[in-house]
């Protein structure tokens, strides 16, 4: 089973390679006459297992050694950054990272422009999926981190562009570039370097299926972890063991490592991370056979995870109590519970493999109509998961229906009562399903093939099931908008490259972002904070025409390209944007919550030297021009209106600096408030009516 314990945990050892290793037991309140750089830290390893605790403290921090030096500042800034990452807060982590990336500009400073940039493209990578950008910007990072003079920074480097390889396919790329790290970590004798490298380089000797390599790492790795006296190393080094011990069929030693760390994330009261540790010890303890001991560990993960309101790993819990219940012959409650946390898996990866062991547990507990049912819809969910990514359905689905073919057939070979022929004839339905679905996974063609029967007689249910299936992966579930993905499936007919004879459409990107934002869900809940979200969408949604594309960007961000308007209507729409949102309060429930966006825009297209723009490089222009609507005092929008062709030189500097650009007249970059006439407007052009200013969000 791939519950969610699993995501959480290989999170964990992929942002441990690309983090830095200095560990603590817990962010320890501010100590008087401890130094700067002693306290950064601590907080920078605490970071990802109390990130909430770690930015508070980090403020404090701040306040106390005010004013902070340039370096500081970038240590600070690194420390937010991944904190924000472990929040889910990717599009605070992704401003924070080019903070960072901006002040080792400004300093030049090369250490710190590396580790912006690496902060930057795990965030693209692993949060927002946006793969061609990613890339780049690790390759731009291991270049500028291969000409300092800081091992640690050059490691971390090698290792990310060589996980990101991996990842991305190129195992073969991949392991060369993390021997070159972890040799580069051992000639400084770095030991947090060579942790990093150890950890990495375990991975993908697995993945390449050298499993004696791997372990040789991660014994190495272990004792290491040790020797440096950090629990929260030594945890690390226990789910690598884990992990890779799942991988080469050792169940047993990954048990006992799961043990170990679940053991030390106790005792450092790691109790982000803890649950979801929990969760996989529970999955393990019930293939092992303890049953009881797998009940236990997910109500205890399911308590702990409700208390942090993490959705994700209550599901798991879920999920996995329910087959504990089923295996103890609770059957109506623990179906209850398997099927409440399949419901928050559905449009996941992990989906069909979750079905199978679900239909294994049924098939044990004697429930073979039940278990024919599951397996037929993980059939039919394949089926459809096939055409997005066939590769990962088939390894998952082969290797599944073989441990439950192996242990359906134990079981069959062991009934010896008057029911058996009964079950040996259900044996043989499984193993014709079971058949199917290995076909299913070897060649797509034969699959379509075999089940072309089903998918005639129920056409018209699948057409209205892949309907359904399309709008919720192109749609956001909270605000009903668009999302990315439906804006990814657009773009390259909407901003390709304009064909001879013809022109790109004109228009303008508007990027926006709720003001304050955080500060909403810290004061009043995320319930409060999805009110907002969805008042705000409408009040966008209501703002736009019937040919403009809004959608939800990400987090508290929206994306909206407006076709067929010059410079002088797209201020005056960015104006509107602003006085729609902050016209009247939000009410949630008793509150009523003064909410403003500040808005970034770049007209579309724009040329270098000739060649159009692609969109990616506009819609980033409009993202700076958003953080100068920020830092500017927020709910105001700037707008990247000019010129229209630029030089290479030029368009460098904006990326660089968009202010400083436009100070030195490089840009055409106007300023709207929402209380003045934007000054691109005519003075004939009719004024919005002054908004309301409600009581403001507390900071």
């Amino acid at each position: 089973m791939f519950s969610g314990a699993k995501r959480t945990l290989i999170a964990m050892a992929a942002w441990a390679a690309c983090t830095a290793s200095v560990a603590t037991t817990a962010p320890a309140p501010l100590q008087a006459g401890a130094g700067f750089a002693q306290q950064i830290l601590a907080l920078r390893a605490a970071a990802y297992l109390q990130p909430r605790t770690a930015l508070q403290e980090l403020e404090r921090l701040k306040d106390t050694t005010a004013p902070l030096t340039p370096a500081q500042r970038g240590q600070a800034l690194e420390v937010a950054a991944s904190a924000e990452f472990w929040l889910q807060e990717s599009g605070e982590g992704l401003k924070l990272a080019s903070q960072l990336e901006q002040l080792g500009r400004e300093q030049r400073d090369d250490v710190l422009v590396a580790k912006g940039l690496l902060e930057r493209a795990t965030i693209l990578s692993k949060k927002m999926h946006d793969t061609p950008t990613a890339r780049r910007l690790f390759r731009q990072a291991a270049d500028i981190a291969a000409g300092t003079g800081d091992a640690y920074v050059r490691t971390r480097a090698l290792v990310a562009l060589a996980q990101f390889s991996a990842e991305d396919g190129e195992l073969e790329a991949g392991l060369p570039l993390v021997e070159q790290a972890l040799a580069l970590a051992r000639e400084a004798d770095d030991r947090d370097a060579m942790l990093m490298a150890l950890r990495a380089r375990a991975n993908l000797l697995a993945a390449h299926g050298r499993f004696k390599a791997a372990f040789d790492s991660v014994d190495e790795l272990r004792q290491l972890a040790r020797r440096r006296g950090l629990p929260i190393q030594q945890a690390r080094a226990y789910i690598t063991d884990s992990e890779i011990a799942v991988r080469a069929g050792q169940a047993e030693r990954s048990r006992a490592a799961l043990r170990d760390a679940v053991a030390l994330l106790r005792t450092i009261k790691a109790e982000e991370v803890l649950p979801a540790a929990m969760v996989k010890l529970a999955d393990a303890e019930m293939r092992a056979g303890n049953v009881g001991r797998a009940q236990a560990l997910s109500m205890d993960a399911r308590a702990m995870a409700a208390a942090r309101q993490d959705r994700d790993t209550v599901a798991a819990a879920d999920f996995t109590l329910g087959l504990a219940q089923i295996r103890l012959h609770q059957a109506a409650q623990g179906e209850r519970a398997a099927q409440q946390g399949l419901a928050w898996f559905r449009d996941d990866e992990r989906y069909v493999p979750m079905l199978l062991d679900y239909g294994h547990a049924l098939a044990l507990a004697g429930d073979r109509d039940g278990a024919l049912k599951v397996y037929d819809d993980a059939g039919r969910t394949l089926l459809a998961l096939s055409r997005r990514d066939k590769e990962l359905a088939r390894e998952s689905v082969i290797a599944a229906a073989e441990i439950q073919k192996q242990a359906s057939e134990n079981e069959a070979l062991n009934r010896e009562n008057a029911g058996k022929q009964r079950a040996l004839e259900q044996e043989r339905k499984l193993k014709t399903l079971w058949w199917l679905l290995s076909i299913v996974c070897a060649a797509g063609a034969v699959v379509t093939a075999l089940l072309y029967h089903r998918i005639r007689v129920s056409n018209r249910s699948l057409r209205e099931m892949n309907t359904t299936l399309y709008e919720q992966s192109t749609s956001d579930a909270l605000t009903g908008l668009r999302n990315r993905n439906y804006f990814y499936q657009r773009a390259a007919g909407l901003f390709g490259t304009p064909t001879a004879g013809s022109d790109a459409r004109m228009g303008a990107f508007f990027l926006m972002d709720i003001d304050r934002f955080k500060s909403v869900n810290d004061t009043w809940g995320h319930a409060v904070g999805d009110d907002v979200l969805k008042a705000v969408a409408a009040r966008l949604a209501d703002s736009v025409r019937g040919d403009d594309l809004l959608m939800r960007w990400g987090g508290e961000e929206f994306l909206v390209f407006v076709p067929d308007i010059d410079d002088v209507e797209a201020c005056a729409f960015a104006r509107r944007l602003l006085h729609a949102v902050h016209a009247t309060p939000v009410v949630s429930g008793e509150l009523s919550i003064a909410t403003s966006v500040s808005v970034g825009f770049a007209m579309w297209p724009m040329r270098c030297d000739g060649a159009q723009l692609g969109w990616e490089r506009q819609v980033h222009l409009a993202d700076l021009a958003l953080y100068l609507s920020k830092a500017g005092g927020r709910n105001r929008a700037h707008g990247v209106c000019g010129p229209q062709a630029l030089t290479a030189k030029a368009l460098a500097a904006m990326e660089q600096d968009l202010g400083q650009a436009a100070h030195d007249g490089l840009v055409d970059l106007p300023c709207i408030r929402c209380d003045e006439a934007p000054h691109h407007v005519p003075e004939n052009a009719p004024a919005a009516a002054d908004a309301r200013v409600p009581a403001p969000i507390p900071a």
